[in-house]
């Protein structure tokens, strides 16, 4: 049971929070207003940022072939390996996918910028990473144009897909 005098102990501690609280309410407003207005000023100043993504599905592509015609079949192609798919991740951002992508949706004229300095701006504003328990990668485009931010998503993920592609046809042709 709680003696009496420790129940006031308690309750005078509250009083006295409470009676600095309302003495010094003038110094927590004007704190809590410049908190709020600093961070006000500062996300009207800054440049607004877009982000678009897109999503691909990576799996090793296996063909099978009948050996002799016996139904023995032996597979080919791209084996899942433990680094499978970060050099998928890498394969994305490579300087030949995004060369391909800025091509493919004419950046270098639209940004009045050379192909390697369109490639340099690409590597800074495209990034990759997994779904989590999933084989899909998400490539994530910020920008400050909203329009570029889509095109280029868009075209990163198609120009991964067609040079993933040519490479499995060169292997199965091999």
């Amino acid at each position: 049971m709680q003696n009496p005098e420790q129940f006031n102990q308690d309750a005078g501690g509250s009083i006295d929070y409470w009676q600095v609280l309302k003495n010094r309410y003038g110094v927590i407003l004007l704190t809590f207003l410049l908190v709020f207005l600093t961070a006000a000023v500062i996300t009207s100043v800054m440049p607004r940022k877009y982000q678009s993504t897109s999503v691909v599905q990576v799996h090793p592509s296996v063909m099978a072939l009948d050996i002799f015609g016996r139904g023995e079949q032996m597979s080919t192609g791209a084996l899942m390996t433990r680094n499978y798919m970060e050099n998928e991740f890498e394969t994305i951002v490579a300087e030949q996918t995004l060369l391909k992508a800025s091509q493919q949706i004419d950046l270098p004229t639209r940004w009045e910028m050379e192909e390697a300095d369109v490639v340099g701006v690409l590597r800074g504003i495209v990034e990759t990473q997994p779904r989590r328990g999933t084989d899909f990668i998400e490539i994530s485009v910020r920008h400050a144009n909203q329009e570029d931010a889509k095109d280029i998503a868009g075209a990163v993920a198609e120009a991964y897909i067609n040079r993933r592609t040519q490479k499995e046809l060169d292997r199965a042709q091999a």
